[in-house]
């Protein structure tokens, strides 16, 4: 199990909302957004014009559409065919149905001889004139090419994104054949999941996930009876290569557990593969195993780290409830000593 500031920074590169202060006229830039030029200096001056700017975002460019050649070695004519394909830098939809447009960017920050860092990023209108910014690449995987395209979704008929991840994996290529894999991302009940048109629907009862690091530390989260009431107890159970480290009890409602249990009743985990393996040597595994009221169990192993978005934002869930826990459980044993204290 890494330690929690690998976890705070897999809620950053994942599926952390962030909110930055801006006013209704930001709404209206990007009702107005006509070029590429246009979102350049709608993203630099989002991320720049800030209390805390970061510099990184002034050399931000949109991708070209070729970041992806070079990363297999493809024969010339599935080459020709892939190069033909339409890369969106980027396009304006209302997501959300609020009858305001949101905007998604794809595009690349240079970093000279290291390669570029590739970044996929959604703007979400809000009821306020605000953003809720989010990242749909994972910070693991952003030294790899992503491409999106927007869709309408069937049945509910709403736009979604298709997302071209160009990451070297063969074992987890697409069933065309073609040397990357596709996700389709859509807005259910509010949050961003890889949509699925049957979603499962179904009532759980207790969830176990399970973080492995490959030098023997790991972390183990059960929430147990979901299904009774809106209040769930949870345990975080720490080890230190094999050694208990940490035991955190807690309770958790139902108000801060529904983003979790939504996204995987939308990502179809039941239909979902037994495992995710990646062809390279992943420093993490993770593992969600789902008991159901009806007496049903799935457990899915993800050797890949990243097997779908949602399961990376799963994932980034857990690291949330990890870290928030561990924090809070710092500060009453700090809290206690002051009050121990005799001086």
């Amino acid at each position: 199990m890494r330690n929690n500031r690998f976890f705070l920074q897999m809620i950053l590169g994942v599926f952390v909302l962030l909110f930055f202060s801006k006013t209704v006229l930001a709404q209206k830039r990007i009702e107005k957004l006509e070029s590429d030029d246009d979102v350049v200096k709608f993203v630099k001056a989002y991320f720049l014009n800030t209390d805390e700017p970061d510099p990184i975002w002034r050399d931000f460019q949109l991708v070209d559409g070729s970041e992806w050649k070079g990363l297999y070695n493809l024969n010339q004519s599935l080459e020709d065919s892939l190069s033909k394909l339409q890369v969106n830098k980027w396009q304006t939809v209302d997501f959300n149905q609020d009858k305001k447009l949101d905007l998604v960017v794809c595009g690349k920050l240079p970093h000279g001889a290291s390669g570029n860092e590739y970044i996929l990023l959604a703007f979400i209108s809000n009821e306020d004139g605000d953003y809720n910014f989010r990242s749909l690449v994972p910070e693991e995987y952003q030294t790899y090419p992503y491409y999106f395209s927007i869709m309408i979704l069937p049945k509910i008929n709403v736009p979604g994104i298709r997302l071209v991840k160009w990451f070297p994996d063969i074992n987890n290529e697409s069933p065309n054949g073609h040397p990357f894999t596709v996700d389709t991302l859509g807005f259910a009940q509010e949050y961003l999941v890889n949509y699925n048109a049957d979603p499962d629907s179904a009532v759980f009862k207790n969830v176990r996930f399970e973080s492995l690091n490959y030098d023997g530390k790991k972390t183990i989260v059960t929430i147990e009876n979901l299904d009774k009431g809106t209040v769930s107890p949870f345990t975080i159970v720490s080890y230190d290569k094999g050694n208990d480290s940490t035991v955190v009890n807690g309770k958790i409602t139902m108000e801060y557990y529904a983003q979790l249990l939504s996204s995987i009743n939308y990502s179809g985990f039941k239909k979902m593969p037994n495992q995710f393996q990646s062809n390279t040597n992943g420093a993490q595994t993770f593992i969600l195993n789902v008991d159901y009221a009806d007496g049903s169990s799935k457990k899915l192993e993800d050797y890949s780290g990243n097997g779908t978005y949602t399961l990376a934002a799963i994932y980034s869930w857990y690291a949330w409830l990890i870290d928030y826990s561990n924090t809070s459980l710092q500060q009453r044993r700090s809290q206690r000593n002051r009050t121990r204290s005799p001086f």
